[in-house]
């Protein structure tokens, strides 16, 4: 399709290149909901089907009824940087050729969210479904009943 549209070799490559990220870019988190009791850590996975070792990955938090703040930034060739309140121990982020992974230590009741993952390619940041991380604390009603308090839109 792009193609088409170009006049070199560079080009060309580049314009099939992006194309081909348009149609395959597939960030999938396998959990939709994982409750964690207080105190506990956990690990929050994104998987992607292509290599994207040479671009910027981020993970999102969304406390429900809030907008969306960065938690990290992985670069590509560069440390994460962690966005402000994240600046401590309790949060790791890992990353290989097709798993990004954020983990959390000591989880408190700050840290019940929906977690999105995300990857920038070419300015435009592909969001994966998002996980719920919900204490087990406050997932039971007045009737016992377990109900989550994340939102996912």
């Amino acid at each position: 399709m792009y193609a088409n549209t170009c006049k070199s070799g560079v080009n060309a490559f580049f314009c099939l290149f992006v194309s081909d990220f348009t149609h395959c870019t597939v960030l999938r988190q396998p959990d939709s909901v994982i409750p964690v009791d207080p105190g506990a850590n956990v690990t929050l996975q994104c998987f992607f089907t292509e290599n994207y070792s040479m671009y910027d990955m981020f993970w999102y938090k969304q406390i429900k009824g809030q907008q969306p703040c960065a938690v990290v930034k992985a670069g590509a060739v560069a440390d994460p940087i962690f966005h402000k309140g994240y600046l401590n121990t309790r949060f790791n982020i890992s990353r290989s050729k097709k798993i990004l992974s954020l983990s959390i230590i000591n989880i408190s009741h700050w840290d019940e969210a929906v977690y999105y993952c995300g990857v920038e390619i070419f300015f435009d940041i592909e969001f994966g479904n998002g996980v719920c991380l919900a204490l087990n604390v406050s997932s039971f009603n007045s009737a016992g009943e377990l109900f989550f308090s994340c939102i996912f839109s």
